[in-house]
């Protein structure tokens, strides 16, 4: 990647523009939006425009508060064996794609990240899948994440709910209810 960040202090801010700025993944280049910006202040992050693209695959994120703490991180048909292929898991993800949300409240002092992810046209190892749904939802201050996948396919469904929890003391921290059809 080619990371070419130009900062500017203003007052109590810093302002972070990256000037003709890319990522390359698997020869295929992300440039950065043109007129992106990022304002920390503090405990405060606000993204202005700030988003990598590569054809149809987008990821960006937004401010989505007044207070400038809250962010939306949002991506489009990101291309998973591609991405599986940095961690070398390329031969077990062989085609799939990625689009969802991931809101972060309150990223700072007590976050809380909500996401919703859809996975399309999947195939690992040599099984076929139409699509996936998570829904996941972490909470600091409750040390618990819940979740809710579902698996679409044309032979079979699964449904399956649950929760983490991730307070050291307890003996069994997972909770999970699973249905398949």
């Amino acid at each position: 990647f080619y990371l070419s960040p130009h900062l500017n202090f203003f007052e109590d801010s810093i302002l972070v523009h990256f000037n003709n700025s890319f990522f390359k993944l698997n020869g295929e280049l992300w440039p950065f939006t043109e007129d992106n910006l990022i304002t920390i202040k503090e405990n405060e992050l606000k993204p202005h425009n700030f988003a990598i693209q590569n054809k149809d695959q987008f990821l960006q994120i937004v401010n989505t508060s007044s207070d400038l703490s809250d962010a939306l991180i949002e991506f489009q048909q990101i291309n998973l064996p591609a991405l599986a292929n940095i961690i070398e898991l390329d031969t077990v993800l062989r085609s799939g794609l990625l689009t969802g949300k991931i809101r972060l409240e309150d990223p700072f002092d007590n976050l809380q990240a909500d996401v919703d992810l859809q996975l399309s046209e999947i195939q690992v190892f040599d099984m076929d899948c139409d699509s996936i749904s998570i829904d996941a939802f972490y909470n600091k201050a409750k040390k618990r994440v819940d979740i809710a996948a579902y698996l679409d396919d044309s032979n079979y469904d699964l449904f399956a709910k649950g929760s983490y929890d991730l307070r050291p003391d307890l003996l069994n921290p997972v909770q999970l209810d699973i249905d398949v059809n």
